[in-house]
């Protein structure tokens, strides 16, 4: 299990691991500070991390009000946003 700040985050933040991306997660810092959320980055190029981003999310499930994708174009495809997504209703 883990926790932010002592408790468990009621939110995630999502993200690609991509450099690119980095602006965003700076900004991801402070919202996840003010929220109780947590941010997890994948690396869309390693099957096993998508695999282990999706099992990571499905035991969080029970505190989880919210997953939040961070960036657009730069950030998670949809196809890879509906997969981690789905990993809610298990």
């Amino acid at each position: 299990r883990f926790s932010v700040c002592g408790k468990p985050p009621s939110e995630l933040c999502l993200a690609s691991s991509d450099a690119s991306q980095w602006p965003e997660l700076l900004a991801c810092g402070c919202y996840g500070a003010r929220n109780n959320a947590a941010l997890l980055l994948m690396n869309r190029n390693n099957l096993d991390h998508e695999k282990e981003c999706f099992e990571f999310i499905a035991d969080a499930q029970p505190s989880l009000c919210n997953l939040t994708f961070i960036g657009d174009r730069m950030g998670l495809s949809s196809d890879d946003r509906l997969f981690l997504a789905s990993a809610l209703s298990i």
